[in-house]
Parts: C-alpha cells; structure tokens; sequence
C-alpha cells in the first residue's frame, strides 16, 4: 500500500510540471511553523524551570530532630 502510495505520488508530480515545485513550497511552509513553535516553547521552558530550580536553595538550612550516631570531629584552628 506504501509502494502503491508513493508510485502515485510520484506519478502525479512527473505529470503536472508547473504544480511541482508550488506543491513541495507549501509543503515545507506548512509543516515548519509548528515545529519551529514547539521548539520554541520548549527552549522557553526549559530557561524558565531553570531559573525556578535556582532560587529553590539560595536560603535553605535543614534541621533534623534527634541525635547523631558520630561526634562531631574539632578541625584545627580558632
């Protein structure tokens, strides 16, 4: 059915010259906006969750209740 498909196809662009190269012109200008728009729209959320994951632990402390297993080693110095 593919071949059947294609054969056709073919067919028709080597009968009507003049319809060829409008035909595959559209073809491109139709199938091009909605890629180059979901591509678009990802990059943007991309940039836009990063600059949401970066502000998540400029300001964070965590403290947890209980006690420790291990000492708290002294390093040298003051």
């Amino acid at each position: 059915m593919l071949h059947e498909l294609g054969t056709q196809a073919y067919s028709a662009l080597r009968h009507n010259k003049r319809r060829q190269h409008p035909t595959m012109l559209g073809h491109g200008f139709g199938a091009s906006p909605p890629v180059v728009l979901l591509l678009a729209y990802g990059a943007g959320f991309e940039r836009g969750l990063w600059a949401r994951l970066s502000l998540l632990g400029t300001n964070l402390v965590f403290v947890f209740p209980g006690r420790t297993s291990q000492q708290r080693r002294h390093q040298g110095g003051k």
